[in-house]
């Protein structure tokens, strides 16, 4: 976990609202989410500019309620981490708040689509910055539409890594693809306390890729049945299961679907896996 020191910090966040403000205020603006295309973009556009793709590029993509100041807040914590790649949001749901979150989570034949544009970009930044990294974040069915990126790459273009927070995926879905797609891990930040979201929510309305069962993003990926040897080794050596424990609370998760993109735990606990 990273110290609170703002030295690293870039120059526009040296002045970052204290650490316990940082976890206090992210918490308090979950239910206000959706008042972030108003008034939060003010906030995250200094964050994706040509001097920080110089650096590399991170790409958030937002839970099935689209964007908004949960995952405006995502952007901040690793601001505030003193990253200096450029950090982008990838807006893949569709632009009608609380009412489009359904087909968001089971519009697969769109999802997919959005999936080979996103693709697509990422190949296209690889082509004009080449040698400089990139990052996927997902938060729930975010966390869906990164493994759904990643395999749909180009032959030789990856990602650095990807990191799945409180993903909407079944546990038997195969990652060959997707792992194939990575150089370094895809990390699955998962809660078993996530009782309302990733256990009973999705049994009843599905998970991004159709099933109704609890998530992955509560209980982990399995291997599939009948898994080749280069699956075996391919979960092995590339997926890393990070389970929810209290030392997690100090920094504003507290178990549930929002905790790991609260600003704080996202400084803290996130954005280190990216050094």
């Amino acid at each position: 976990m990273m110290s609170d020191n703002n030295s690293t910090l870039i120059p526009e966040y040296s002045s970052k609202p204290g650490r316990w403000m940082r976890g206090f205020s992210s918490s308090l603006m979950v239910p206000l989410t959706h008042f972030g295309p108003i008034f939060g973009r003010h906030r995250i556009r200094p964050l994706d500019t040509p001097e920080r793709r110089e650096h590399g590029l991170v790409i958030v993509l937002s839970g099935i309620e689209g964007e908004g100041l949960i995952n405006h807040n995502l952007l901040l914590g690793l601001a505030d981490a003193g990253l200096p790649h450029a950090l982008s949001l990838f807006r893949w749901t569709r632009p009608i708040p609380i009412l489009s979150t359904i087909h968001n989570l089971r519009g697969l034949k769109r999802n997919l689509l959005q999936a080979e544009r996103l693709a697509k970009l990422i190949a296209e930044y690889r082509e004009n910055y080449p040698e400089r990294p990139v990052h996927l974040v997902g938060h729930s069915g975010g966390g869906a539409m990164s493994i759904l990126t990643m395999e749909r790459l180009p032959d030789g273009v990856n990602v650095d890594s990807a990191i799945l927070c409180a993903t909407a995926l079944s546990p038997s879905y195969d990652l060959t693809g997707a792992l194939r797609h990575v150089t370094g891990k895809v990390y699955n930040l998962r809660s078993t306390y996530d009782w309302f979201h990733l256990r009973l929510a999705t049994t009843v309305l599905g998970t991004v890729d159709g099933k109704h069962c609890v998530s992955a993003g509560a209980i982990g990926f399995r291997i599939p049945d009948n898994a080749t040897e280069e699956t075996h080794d391919l979960y092995a050596e590339r997926l890393v299961e990070v389970p929810f424990t209290r030392e997690m609370a100090k920094s504003f998760h507290l178990s549930g679907h929002f905790g790991c993109v609260n600003r704080l735990f996202v400084e803290e606990w996130i954005a280190p896996l990216f050094k």
